[in-house]
């Protein structure tokens, strides 16, 4: 019954799709539009800020006067800006900042460094390439050692850095607690235990 129903649908659907096939109009032919002119060109803005006038002086050859010394000093200063790259981050510093820490194959044997950073967790072999176009160069338990090219950079793995701030000191107490007189007893020998706060 279900399939009868089924099979009777597909013929009205495919009865249906036919005449809308057969009796559909034709699609509506294209209207031509004629292209828009571009404005006259004494209705475009002046973009010179002395308004007509600068038109007038280009118009007649002339141009603007020569920049001062201050105009020639701050396009000096702009392009050094563009231009200038930079400063590249201290490899030590970036080291020491993801070393996790230092770990070796066997007793004595290489060692190879975690890192934790952005990217997750990364071993760190001598001979692997690092960052800013430094290698690994060697590894101990003390220091590391980096290679660019000639360049060589050893690295202090646990000195301090500069960045570091200070600790400071621990602030000292107000006013000392005054001290009980120690109570003698027979059974500690004569030694009396410091009185629990």
């Amino acid at each position: 019954m279900r399939l009868l129903a089924a099979g009777f649908a597909v013929l009205v659907l495919a009865a249906a799709f036919a005449v809308g096939w057969r009796t559909a109009a034709a699609p509506p032919e294209v209207i031509a539009v004629p292209a828009r002119r571009a404005p006259p060109a004494a209705a475009l803005a002046d973009p010179n800020p002395r308004g007509r006038f600068g038109v007038q002086l280009l118009a007649a050859g002339l141009t603007d006067p020569p920049p001062s010394p201050q105009d020639a000093e701050a396009a000096a200063i702009r392009q050094q800006l563009a231009t200038a790259k930079p400063p590249e981050p201290d490899v030590g510093e970036a080291f020491r900042r993801q070393l996790t820490a230092v770990v070796a194959q066997h007793a004595g044997g290489p060692y190879y460094a975690l890192l934790s950073g952005d990217g997750g967790r990364q071993v760190v072999k001598p001979g692997d390439a690092y960052q800013f176009g430094w290698r690994l160069a060697g590894l101990d338990l003390k220091q590391a050692t980096f290679a660019r090219g000639r360049e060589r950079r050893s690295v202090d793995l646990f000195a301090a850095t500069a960045a570091a701030p200070e600790p400071e000191p621990a602030p000292a107490p107000a006013e000392p607690a005054p001290a009980e007189p120690p109570a003698a007893s027979s059974s500690s020998g004569g030694v009396s235990e410091p009185p629990l706060d």
